[in-house]
């Protein structure tokens, strides 16, 4: 699925929050699954049978994360991430 982080998400993001950061904003919006997280190198997401499925970032995700999380201006970013049914 391709996922895109928009300025909106950005702006609206937290920074160190795995789970408020535009990158997991940008997913939950796209994917209606509302309990992700992201760190530096994967994507988790809490399903509603309460396990968990992990994606791995793709680097150029990494790298926003990194960048934003260090309080470097980022810009809108799409990228495709494997996405568990929910």
């Amino acid at each position: 699925m391709t996922i895109n982080i928009t300025q909106d998400h950005i702006a609206n993001g937290e920074k160190m929050a795995c789970r408020r950061c535009p990158a997991a904003l940008a997913i939950a919006d796209a994917t209606g699954i509302r309990d992700v997280y992201v760190n530096g190198a994967s994507v988790g997401f809490y399903l509603h049978s309460h396990r968990e499925s992990v994606s791995m970032c793709p680097g150029s995700l990494a790298t926003f994360v990194r960048d934003f999380d260090a309080g470097y201006d980022v810009e809108p970013l799409s990228f495709d991430l494997e996405v568990p049914n929910a």
